[in-house]
This record gives structure tokens, C-alpha cells and sequence, in this order.
């Protein structure tokens, strides 16, 4: 059997595909040997698995696959979500036998799991971040992103050409007319809108030239919360309200927003009014999107076909600064898809490093007024529409064919401001929502999407009621904006942190080299001050203190891993875990009563057995009819009493058998839990003994040279010895307890064991990974505790070698000077050192949850 390994890591956005070797025994890149695979294509390796999953397998079968003797075994590590949506491909009719999948041990952990581990690190290591990086804008301003990204806000950008309806779509999205139609090809504003936290409150908010905005609408009217209220622009929008008298808070904020849209068409040059408009209104609770938990924040970016192309794309960035975790949402018409201006726009989109286009929704707008084929598309057509340049460049989770007005109108009950809206609702309403309509259209089905995620559409919009919201397309684009943003979107949340810190690391590590260097400049600077011989002192008391720090570092892995490897030993042996097995095996097999199951099952069999023999013996030629029909009878009885009996005993069985594993598991569980504490608490005490002896060492060897020196009196010798003598001790801590942010070393799937898919445990196998899990975990602790208080070593070295030194430079007092400025540089250079070390664990956890 040819195997295929799939290593699919959706928070690093990456595939990797492997073969097995059989003479090596190891699992290969599929490049090695097949340089021409498709598997190795760019589109095989950044691409969303559950939207890629048929043609994965499909290029997997049509590459390795022989026959129906010789199926592909495909091995997957990633996602439980990943792997459950290959599972569904491979059962369908075309795949099931040449396809056997199983999942790897290595089971990567979920979205909901990893975020919430990762927003602990980042609210740890946050104020550390921001302690280091105060005078660095860039760092800064990467916090309020990652900020904005851990949060359970799930942006929705929507973006496309002008007239293309985008205005109308957001309209949908939401159930009510605030946005103003026709986009108007001069302003270019950018709208963020949220679902108010009131039901009958609306806001918005922007500035004015200096003046910040914040007006607010209810059921008294419109009122200015915040701004000066002499404002220009308050004052004609007053009085705009004042003539209208309106009430209504969607017909308030569609003016406001008209109003403020509009108000720098007077004079293009001028530009007063904020690029970004925030609006706050009640969605609609009809539909999915008004419904959900889900924070849904939605921005309509300006169109970008126009003269003034330039300006739109720089307003739609600015918009879209700090968006990495939400979805694009192209909209265009069927017609103007394959169009030039599509094209270009769909270069510009491509060029925003915010956007991550693996999720990207293609939105044909206006459907139901296209020349849509009746039956459906053809393979052929959607062929021809996936090659489209713009399409091919963007399509990711699918084309999804919509009428925004009848979206709109399935929410608000029909009921229109806009005229030409009315009209037009007016005249389609029975196509939408009557099924025995000559004209009937239900537009979801016209979606180009990846065939098992179409099949799911078909089957949840077939059994809604409100057919105008089916049949619009918007119930299916907004359950999949909803399962995007629930199951999907903590992938990117997650790696958006892991990429902060990482610049982050980048960025400390060159603050703290450049605080060095300034460090060793002002160090030679009085160095040349010191007479020869004292120089020569401090020369050779820093080498010496170099010479032990190295020899240090290189005995430690002898002293503490070492130590770790050779003396800890926790193994489970397998003969143990057998006994263990079982004696839960016999309780299990005593408390379900399945030796009566057996003879139950042994009484059914003699039972027909003896009814047959009794049937054979009455047996009457002159009656065979119904003696033969005595005898089936007998035999039908019989065989459904022994099956009755049988299955009784299966599913007893079963039952004993799931409770032991879960016994025998819950208990090997336990005594892993209590091995590693109790490797954590022997190995801190190793280490911390080791580096207070070495501490010690370089006392004495310090001390040592002092003494042999010819560049001090006697006296001054004494002095400096009693000060190096009676320094303090290192101030290590406890590290057994806090070995990162948060111990990691008993979270997640355990031993990667899952729990649910046992019916008889393998006890070769579980003792194998929990020896071989203990002894990663103990290295891992050694290793991770000795660079703590190694750190910690360093920090009082340092400390110590500044002393030695002001001690040394008090002898001259034209040099006190320069030994203020390094202490206080020093202090400087320890305290990044701390936050460094920090940031760097707190990346290595988060490193080890996304991979």
C-alpha cells in the first residue's frame, strides 16, 4: 500500500505532503520522488484545507493510486475540524475504496484551545512588551493590532468596484437602509459598523477637521454626545434634522451618513472629514448575522474604478490596519467578473499584507437579474469562470450568487425607504418565495464552491421556512460567515501573536545589543583612564570570569540534564500496566455480569438446537408442508433469540471495556502528573545548587587573583577581598513552579492519546508513548530550568563585576563619574536582559501550542 502522510498546520499556513519509504523506514517529501507531483504546486501548500480537501484527494488518487486491491493509505496530522472534513470526502462513493485514512497521534490542538492559552501569554507578557518598547511606535502599535485580534471581534471587509452594490449588500448583512446607494466614485470614506449594544440606539462617530464627532440617535431623535457643537457641519446637519423631523433611527443615521458622504463633494480638494466612519446600529435579528454571539464588524470600503484609484486604495488600507483575522468579501456582478477593473482591483487587494486571501468570499451581486442558466452551470462553465484572471487570483471558499435587495427585503418585511429598492422587491417577491412560480429562483444553488462544503449548503437551506431569505443567498454566505468565524478565524488570531512577538524578540534583542555596545564604548572610555596595573587587573578578573562562565555553560548539561536523563526515572514498565489492565479487566468483566451473558447466549443455542431435534423427530411425510413449515419456524425463533442474546453480550462487552480504559487511563493519567511534579522539584534543586556553587567558585577565584595582585596596598586588598567574600548570594527563584507564563507540561491531549476512540487499549502501545512523552517532558524541564538561573548567574556576574570595579575606579576619584554612568547602564542592560528572556519563553509557548 502506497502511504501518503498530510501535515496540514493551518496557524502557519502550511501543508506539507510526505511519502513512506519502506527500505529506510522513514516518511520522505513527496518532491524526493515525485519532482513533478502537483502536491508540491504553491496552491497545494498555502491553501485552506476544508475549502482544498476534494482536490487534494483527488490529485493524491490520481497520482499513487493502482487499484482496487491496492487502495492509498493517507496518514493526517493537524486539526480534529481538518480531519473530519477529509473523513467526509473520502466516504463518498468515488473515494471510499481507494482511499484508507487514519488520523496520526500528532493531533494538533484547536483554535478554541489555543486562543485561550494564547491570550493568558499575551495579557502576561503584554505590560513587559510595552515596558521594553515604549519609544518604539512600530512595536506599539503591533500591541493595539494584536490587541484588536485577540478580541472577539471578527471584521468582515468588504470591498469592489464602484456600482458594484456593495452598499446594498452591507445593507442585507444588516437588515436596514443606513448606507447610502450608488457609491459615490468622489469621497472616498471608509464605514466600520457594528451591531449596537442597544436595541434602540444608534451611533456615529468621526471628526472634523480637529473636532471628534460622536452623534446618537433614538426614539427622542438625534443629539450630539461629544464635538463642538458650533461645528459648521453640526450646524447644517442640525438643521437638516430640524426640517425632517424624523424619528426613526435607521432613516436619522441614513441621512447623517448621506449628509457627511456627501459633504466634501463641494469642494474635492478640501479634505475635512475623517477617511474612517464608525457606526454603531441595531442588525436585524432576522438571519443568522444579527443573531450570532459572533462580534461581526463590518467596513465598506470605498470603490476603486475611478480617477481617483489612488486615494481609495491608501483609505482602504488605512481601514484595514489591524484587520488579520477576518474575512474579504469581494463584490462584483456575473457580468462585469472577467472585466479589467476587476483584475486591477484584485491586484491591489492581493498587495494588502492585512488580508488573509485564503478566505476570501466572492460575492455576485445582483443574480437575479442576471442570464443565469436555468439548470445550473455545467463543469465546463465553472470551469471557464474559475480561469477568469481576477477569480483565479482570489477564489478560495467559494462564489457565492446573491440579489442584496431581496436579502434585504426578506429582513425588513419589504419594508423600503429607497424607491427603486421597492420596486424592485415588489416585482420578484413571488419568484423568491413562491416554489410553484414559473420563475422560482433560488440563487445559493448557483454557488461555485468545493463540492462537500455545496453539498452541506443544499442540505441546511432546504429546510428553512423563510424562503426570500434562502433563496436570496444570504442565509448561506452568512452560515458561512458564522462557521468561519467560529471554527476558522482563531487560526489567524493565533498566529497574528506568534508573528508580534516574534518582531518583537527581533526588535529587544537589538535594543539590548546596542545598550551593550554603548556599555563597552564608555567601559574603554575610562578604561584608558586606569593606570596599567589596574587595568591589567580588571582585565584579568573579567577573563576569568568569562573562562568559568564558559566552562560553566558546558558542565551544566552534565550536571543537570544529565542528572535528569540518568537518575529520574519514571518509566511505566508494560508488565505493570498489563496487571493494571487486568484487574480492571475482571471488575469491569464481574460488575457487567458477562459470564450470564454468555450463558445466556449458550441457552439460546441449545435452546433451537433442542427445538429443532424435537421438530426432526415429529417429522411426517404425509404432512410435509407443514412439518417443513414447523421446522423453519423453529429455526427463525431460534436464531433470533441467539442474535437477541448476542448482541447483548457485544454491547455489555463493550460497555466493560470502555470503562476500562478509562479507568486504566485516568490512572496512568495520574501517576503522569505526579512524576513530572516530582521531576520538576528534583531537577530545580540540582540546578539551583549547581549554579550557587559556581557562583561560589568565582568568588574564590576573584579573591584569589586580588590577593596575587601587585596593582593594590595590602590594605586595599583586604577591603576588595571582604567586599567580593560578603557579596550576596544569587537571588535565584523557585523555577519547579514556574518554569514558563503558565506549566504547559500537563495540558493538551495528553500522551496524544484520544480519549474516544478506544474500545480495547493497546498497552504496548500506551506504555510506549507514556515513557517516551515522561522522558521529553523531564529533558525539556532541564533544559528550560538550567537556562533560567543560568540567566540569573549572568545577572549577578554582572552585578558583581560592576562593584569590583567602582571599588577599584573609587581609588581615583576623577573616575567616579564613568562609574555611575555603567552601573546605571548596567541596571539598564539586566532589566532588558529579564524582559527578553521573557518574551522569548512566552513566544516558545506559544511556538509549542500552534505546532
Amino acid at each position: 500500500m502506497t502511504k501518503i502522510k498530510i501535515i496540514s498546520n493551518p496557524y502557519l499556513q502550511d501543508i506539507q505532503y510526505l511519502t513512506y519509504n519502506e527500505n529506510s523506514d522513514k516518511w520522505i517529501d513527496v518532491g524526493l520522488n515525485s519532482p513533478n507531483s502537483k502536491l508540491r504546486e504553491e496552491t497545494a501548500h498555502n491553501c485552506f484545507l476544508p475549502f482544498n480537501a476534494k482536490e487534494i484527494i483527488e490529485i493524491i488518487i490520481n497520482e499513487y493510486y493502482l487499484s482496487e486491491k491496492d487502495p492509498v493509505g493517507i496518514v493526517f496530522e493537524g486539526t480534529k475540524e481538518e480531519y473530519n472534513e477529509l473523513s467526509k470526502i473520502v466516504r463518498a462513493d468515488e473515494f471510499k475504496d481507494k482511499v484508507v485514512l487514519t488520523l496520526s497521534n500528532q493531533v494538533l490542538n484547536g483554535g478554541e484551545f489555543v486562543l485561550k492559552d494564547t491570550k493568558e501569554i499575551f495579557t502576561y507578557v503584554k505590560p513587559v512588551i510595552e515596558k521594553v518598547s515604549k519609544d518604539e511606535l512600530s512595536i506599539t502599535k503591533n500591541l493595539a493590532k494584536v490587541a484588536d485580534a485577540l478580541d472577539d471581534i471578527v471584521p468582515i471587509c468588504v470591498f469592489g468596484n464602484c456600482s458594484s452594490g456593495k452598499s446594498t449588500f452591507i445593507n442585507a448583512l444588516i437588515g436596514c437602509e443606513i448606507l447610502p446607494s450608488g457609491d459615490d466614485p468622489i469621497t472616498a470614506k471608509a464605514f466600520k459598523i457594528q451591531n449596537s449594544t442597544e436595541n434602540d440606539v444608534a451611533r456615529i462617530k468621526f471628526s472634523h477637521l480637529e473636532n471628534h464627532i460622536e452623534l446618537c440617535f433614538d426614539k427622542y431623535g438625534y443629539h450630539l454626545v461629544s464635538g463642538d457643537a458650533d461645528d459648521v457641519l453640526l450646524t447644517e446637519l442640525n438643521s437638516i434634522f430640524k426640517e425632517q423631523d424624523e424619528t426613526n433611527i435607521n432613516k436619522m443615521v441614513y441621512s447623517a451618513l448621506d449628509f457627511i458622504n456627501a459633504y466634501e463633494r463641494r469642494d474635492c480638494d478640501i479634505f475635512e472629514i475623517s477617511n474612517l466612519i464608525e457606526v454603531y446600529i441595531p442588525f436585524s435579528k432576522t438571519g443568522i448575522i444579527g443573531n450570532s454571539e459572533n462580534k461581526f464588524v463590518i467596513f465598506d470600503t470605498p470603490g476603486s474604478n475611478t480617477a481617483t484609484n489612488f486615494g481609495h486604495i491608501k483609505v482602504l488600507k488605512e481601514a484595514l490596519d489591524g484587520f488579520s483575522n477576518g474575512i474579504p468579501v469581494w463584490v462584483s456582478s456575473y457580468e462585469t467578473l472577467d472585466s479589467t477593473d476587476n483584475e486591477a482591483l484584485c491586484k491591489n487587494i492581493l498587495g494588502i499584507d492585512a488580508l488573509d486571501k485564503r478566505f476570501t468570499m466572492i460575492v455576485l451581486n445582483k443574480a437575479d437579474i442576471s442570464n443565469l442558466p436555468e439548470d445550473g452551470f455545467s463543469n465546463k462553465q465553472v470551469k471557464i469562470i474559475r480561469e477568469f484572471k481576477s477569480v483565479e487570483k482570489m477564489y478560495s471558499s467559494g462564489i457565492f450568487f446573491v440579489s442584496s435587495i431581496m436579502g434585504l427585503g426578506a429582513k425588513n418585511g419589504g419594508v423600503f425607504s429607497d424607491k427603486h429598492y421597492r420596486r424592485i422587491y415588489k416585482m420578484q417577491n413571488d419568484c423568491f418565495s413562491d416554489p410553484d412560480d414559473e420563475d422560482y429562483i433560488q440563487l445559493y444553488k448557483y454557488n461555485i464552491m468545493p463540492p462537500q462544503i455545496k453539498e452541506d449548503v443544499i442540505e441546511y437551506s432546504s429546510g428553512e421556512d423563510n424562503l426570500m431569505y434562502v433563496n436570496s443567498g444570504f442565509h448561506c454566505i452568512e452560515t458561512e460567515m458564522e462557521e468561519f468565524a467560529t471554527k476558522y478565524s482563531t487560526y489567524n488570531k493565533c498566529q497574528m501573536v506568534y508573528a508580534l512577538l516574534k518582531d518583537v524578540v527581533e526588535k529587544t534583542t537589538d535594543k539590548i545589543d546596542k545598550k551593550v555596545q554603548k556599555r563597552k564604548e564608555r567601559r574603554r572610555k575610562f578604561s584608558n583612564e586606569l593606570e596599567d596595573k589596574r587595568q591589567n587587573l580588571l582585565e584579568t578578573m573579567s577573563k576569568k570570569g568569562e573562562e568559568l562562565d564558559k566552562l560553566f555553560t558546558n558542565d551544566s548539561y552534565n550536571s543537570i540534564n544529565a542528572y535528569a536523563k540518568n537518575n529520574l526515572d519514571y518509566d511505566y514498565p508494560l508488565e505493570q500496566l498489563e496487571e493494571l489492565n487486568k484487574k480492571y479487566i475482571e471488575e469491569n468483566t464481574n460488575q457487567y455480569n458477562i459470564e450470564n451473558k454468555k450463558k445466556s447466549l449458550d441457552n439460546a443455542k441449545g435452546k433451537m438446537l433442542k427445538g429443532l431435534k424435537d421438530r426432526v423427530k415429529e417429522f411426517s411425510l404425509s404432512d410435509f408442508s407443514n412439518s417443513m413449515s414447523g421446522i423453519v419456524e423453529e429455526t427463525k425463533k431460534g436464531f433470533e433469540n441467539i442474535s437477541d442474546s448476542k448482541k447483548e453480550l457485544e454491547s455489555t462487552r463493550k460497555s466493560a471495556s470502555t470503562e476500562t480504559v478509562d479507568e486504566v487511563l485516568h490512572e496512568v493519567i495520574e501517576t503522569y502528573k505526579s512524576s513530572i511534579a516530582d521531576a520538576a522539584v528534583k531537577i530545580n534543586h540540582i540546578a539551583c545548587n549547581y549554579w550557587a556553587n559556581n557562583s561560589e567558585m568565582l568568588k574564590n577565584e576573584l579573591i584569589k587573583i586580588v590577593t596575587e595582585s601587585d596593582a593594590l596596598t595590602d590594605d586595599q586588598k583586604q577591603n576588595l577581598s571582604n567586599i567580593i567574600f560578603n557579596y550576596k548570594n544569587i537571588p535565584y527563584d523557585d523555577q519547579a513552579n514556574n518554569i514558563f507564563v503558565k506549566p504547559k507540561f500537563l495540558q493538551g491531549r495528553l500522551l496524544g492519546i484520544d480519549l474516544f476512540t478506544f474500545e480495547r487499549l493497546n498497552t504496548n502501545k500506551l506504555a510506549r508513548e507514556y515513557n517516551r512523552t515522561v522522558a521529553e517532558k523531564i529533558e525539556s524541564i532541564a533544559t528550560t530550568m538550567d537556562e533560567n538561573y543560568h540567566n540569573s548567574y549572568k545577572i549577578w556576574q554582572d552585578e558583581l563585576n560592576v562593584i569590583i570595579e567602582k571599588n577599584i575606579i573609587e581609588l581615583n576619584p576623577d573616575l567616579q563619574f564613568f562609574s555611575e554612568e555603567i552601573e546605571n547602564i548596567t541596571a539598564e542592560i539586566q532589566d532588558l536582559e529579564n524582559c527578553q528572556l521573557t518574551i522569548k519563553n512566552s513566544l516558545n509557548e506559544i511556538r509549542a501550542l500552534i505546532s
